[in-house]
């Protein structure tokens, strides 16, 4: 058993390093039917030993009254649940790799930035999707999604 700690969470992960599996880090975009806003966007792919960044823009997706940021990051998605906030991307019964919450007002901007150690292949192959919620002035919304693969 190896424990990783990122600047998101610690995760256990049970399988032996091996270098010769590590793949092309990757992100890629995912809006299910389409009906969430196109607001969760990342910088980067996520490469060991760069820092991957992401930002989840909530002034396009509320209003700008005090409101609420939520970024979260688990490790399966889900064909997509409609929800009263928009369309649901992400698997809430899978193991959680982060989460992010930001209160504010005038329109929220979160921007999570995450160090990835350049030196461990435990991290290698790694899948997170990570999907957005913005609250204000008594509405919901989901973002798109974003799913990512770790790697060189």
């Amino acid at each position: 058993m190896r424990i990783v700690m990122s600047a998101f969470a610690a995760l256990v992960l049970f399988t032996a390093p091996n270098w010769s599996q590590c793949g092309q880090a990757s992100l890629s975009p995912r809006n299910g039917g389409g009906s969430n806003p196109s607001n969760l966007n990342a910088f980067n792919p996520p490469v060991l030993g760069t820092t991957f960044r992401l930002e989840l823009d909530c002034t396009v997706a509320v209003p700008p009254l005090n409101g609420l940021a939520f970024l979260q990051g688990r490790v399966s998605t889900t064909a997509g649940v409609m929800t009263r906030g928009g369309e649901l991307l992400l698997d809430l019964s899978s193991p959680r790799i982060s989460r992010q919450i930001e209160v504010g007002d005038n329109g929220l901007v979160l921007t999570p930035t995450w160090s990835i150690p350049p030196n461990d292949p435990s991290l290698c192959g790694l899948p997170i999707s990570f999907q957005g919620l913005c609250a204000g002035g008594g509405m919901l919304q989901l973002s798109n999604a974003i799913d990512v693969r770790v790697g060189l």
